[in-house]
């Protein structure tokens, strides 16, 4: 799970791009706390990466994401996230 959060920091953008793409699998492992305390963090710090593939496969991420989050964080944190990207 460390070995995950590191990868956000990772110089090839590829790999960061990655990371997202694969955050829903990770949490089906690691659980929906797990993802919501450590992942989500990765998740938000991503939505904002400099590299528009990264930027892209959040969006792409963002429903499934979505569905494991709670009511509070979709209304408040996603819908940010949600028009920042619109």
């Amino acid at each position: 799970m460390y070995e995950i959060v590191s990868l956000q920091d990772d110089p090839v953008y590829r790999v960061r791009k990655e990371t997202v793409a694969r955050m829903i699998n990770i949490s089906k492992v690691l659980g929906k706390d797990i993802f919501l305390r450590i992942l989500f963090p990765v998740f938000k710090k991503l939505c904002n990466d400099s590299i528009w593939g990264v930027r892209r496969s959040a969006v792409e991420m963002l429903p499934l994401i979505a569905n494991i989050c709670p009511v509070e964080i979709k209304n408040g944190i996603l819908i940010e996230i949600f028009k920042k990207f619109s």
